[in-house]
């Protein structure tokens, strides 16, 4: 177990941790401690779900669940195990829009949502972002943390474009 003492860990170290660890275990050469774990990580699920299921439904009832949200974390943990309602997003996504815009207008620029389906955004480049390779970049890794910390179910941002030529498909931006 390792020690990370009184070190603040972020979700993310912590996923991403939580990533490497299962890949290694994937590789182990004796498949029946690889088929343990992974039993093992299955009856944790199953006990976490549960928790998460009563503890969620014990906010929504006491009306907090809305408050609870908007920690990351808690929404993230929530996301996973399918507790949140897909309905929050186009709100989330838009306080997201909303936190950074005045960026974008001062570089002459908008975004607009275009849909959200499946946990893709699709946001228009408009005024002088549109086409810009660099306003893409910038914009939609600026929209994609506001969105994440916001709405976990984000699974990637893909950036519209009218001007799509033939074997042109919309870029992507995937964390």
């Amino acid at each position: 177990m390792p020690d990370i003492g009184d070190e603040a860990v972020t979700m993310e170290q912590a996923v991403d941790r939580i990533q490497v660890l299962v890949d290694r275990l994937d590789q182990h050469h004796d498949p029946e401690v690889v088929r343990m774990v992974f039993e093992l990580l299955d009856w944790i699920d199953v006990l976490h779900r549960e928790g998460l299921e009563r503890l969620a439904g014990g906010l929504a009832g006491a009306q907090m669940l809305e408050r609870a949200v908007d920690d990351p974390v808690v929404a993230h943990l929530f996301s996973v195990y399918g507790l949140l309602d897909a309905a929050d997003a186009p709100q989330r996504v838009d306080e997201a829009i909303e936190e950074i815009r005045p960026y974008v207008l001062s570089h002459g620029g908008e975004m607009t949502v275009e849909s959200i389906e499946g946990g893709v955004v699709r946001v228009r480049m408009l005024g002088a972002c549109d086409g810009c390779p660099s306003a893409i970049v910038t914009l939609t890794q600026s929209l994609e943390r506001a969105i994440r910390d916001r709405w976990p179910g984000l699974v990637r941002i893909d950036v519209v474009d009218d001007d799509q030529h033939e074997g042109w498909s919309p870029v992507t931006i995937r964390r």
